[in-house]
């Protein structure tokens, strides 16, 4: 018999087993059970991401926050340091340190001295230096001028007590830079405060709360001139860079903006009425259309200082090197004799000059011009300090006046 051989194979043998699908899935409605949850899970994942999306962004938001913040903060630093270190120059130049006094007579190195005449024709003379007393002098007058330049960046509110004194019951420190116009809301109970660090100010005049500091984030511009609208929903600004900005009180947006001047901006006055808006420039005097929202008149004065309307709107002051009184009719003679007329406004009639009122005060400049009731008298302030009223004597001489004409 032959050998039978065996062979053995010890390699285990891997069986493949599929786990079979439930039960449940091999119905429809088990699959539709099946996609449900995996929808259900997909989206609550997503609505955990949302959640994440929107805390990641107000924290970034947070941080850019902060991150202007602090570049403001740093820039308003370093402009108070360049100030200062200007202040200091200044005051360097202006006092300088006294040099010492040479001695009559120099000492030799044998212990003698030597002549005033030993020492030749050219020899420095002895300077005696600036005394105490001098440099005394000197910083009293620098206080006192400094003083006189200094720019106020603050308001204050005066209030009337039971003596007839006037007291401040509030200085209002907001603004960091000098400020230049105030207005009052018809309501007597706020006003605004324009300045140049390019912001204005609204105020309850009664508590002297700061209610809104606003700036304009379009672009940088220094605030020179205020003015209420008669009607105490719209604000206008001049400014530094010849630009006329309207206001919305209540949102406080910019509505409009008006160009065209040259120079800085003094004054703007609006009409009783509400359809004009006069401004006052180096280069003159210009009329605006709030309706249409354009310039439909100018007056060339130079170094115009203030415009102003009566109550009525019958009448424009400006105040320049003369005062000028505008009637808006084309029957000037009666208008010019009585001032308590009521002349309805028009855009296309002529605005023709009543009255000029020549400059008394010597310097060639007035200032500021405001109307008395029902336009009776002319309040003129001027360079040399003085407040004069020009008007008639009285109602008798102003009906004689408008008689005879």
């Amino acid at each position: 018999m032959g050998n039978v051989q065996l062979l053995v194979n010890h390699t285990p043998l891997m069986t493949l087993i599929v786990k079979p699908k439930p039960l449940h899935t091999a119905t429809i409605p088990g699959l539709l059970g099946a996609f449900q949850s995996e929808w259900d899970g997909l989206m609550l994942t997503n609505f955990s991401l949302e959640q994440q999306l929107h805390t990641a962004r107000q924290e970034l938001s947070h941080a850019l926050y902060q991150h202007d913040a602090a570049c403001r903060v740093i820039s308003r630093l370093k402009k108070e340091r360049d100030e200062a270190r200007q202040l200091l120059s200044e005051a360097e130049r202006q006092l300088p340190a006294a040099p010492e006094v040479a001695p009559a007579n120099a000492t030799l190195s044998n212990g003698k001295r030597a002549d005033g005449a030993e020492q030749g024709p050219d020899a420095k003379k002895m300077r005696l230096g600036i005394s105490t007393e001098v440099i005394t002098e000197l910083t009293d007058c620098n206080a006192s001028l400094s003083q006189q330049r200094k720019k106020r960046q603050t308001v204050r509110i005066w209030g009337s007590s039971e003596d007839g004194n006037y007291a401040c019951i509030h200085t209002l420190k907001d603004h960091s830079a000098e400020v230049r116009a105030v207005t009052v809301h018809a309501t007597n109970k706020y006003f605004v405060s324009a300045s140049l660090d390019s912001t204005w100010c609204f105020y309850d005049m009664t508590s002297g709360l700061c209610l809104a500091q606003v700036a304009d984030d379009s672009e940088k511009v220094d605030y020179t001139a205020a003015a209420f609208h008669p009607d105490g929903l719209i604000l206008g600004t001049g400014t530094a860079q010849s630009i006329v900005k309207i206001w919305d009180v209540k949102s406080q947006a910019n509505v409009a903006k008006f160009g065209g001047h040259t120079g800085e901006i003094t004054s703007v006055s609006f009409s009783e009425n509400g359809y004009f808006l006069a401004t006052s420039a180096l280069d003159g005097v210009r009329l605006w259309d709030l309706r249409k929202l354009k310039n439909f008149r100018t007056f060339e004065f130079p170094d115009a200082n203030s415009v102003e309307f009566d109550h009525s709107g019958s009448y424009l002051g400006i105040a320049a090197s003369d005062i000028r009184r505008v009637d808006r009719t084309n029957d000037n003679t009666y208008a010019f004799q009585r001032f308590r007329v009521f002349q309805t406004a028009s855009v296309k009639a002529e605005w023709n000059p009543v009255k000029t009122l020549p400059d008394l005060s010597g310097t060639g400049k007035a200032t500021c011009v405001k109307f008395g009731p029902d336009a009776k008298y002319v309040a003129v302030g001027s360079m040399d300090r003085n407040l004069r009223i020009c008007g008639l004597p009285s109602d008798d001489s102003t009906e004689d006046s408008a008689q005879d004409s």
